[in-house]
């Protein structure tokens, strides 16, 4: 969801007309997330016994 919102937000900041009023309200476009490591993206494990 997030990074769809910023890729969204980036489009608009970047596209005629809407980037005249986004650099007059210093507007900048986003970084995307991203995770540092694989190991990260794991879901953890559990166990409900």
């Amino acid at each position: 969801y997030y990074n769809g919102t910023v890729r969204d937000f980036n489009v608009m900041v970047q596209s005629f007309p809407s980037n005249l009023i986004a650099n007059m309200m210093k507007y900048q476009s986003r970084k995307f997330f991203e995770l540092e490591y694989v190991t990260e993206r794991k879901t953890p494990d559990v166990d409900f016994r």
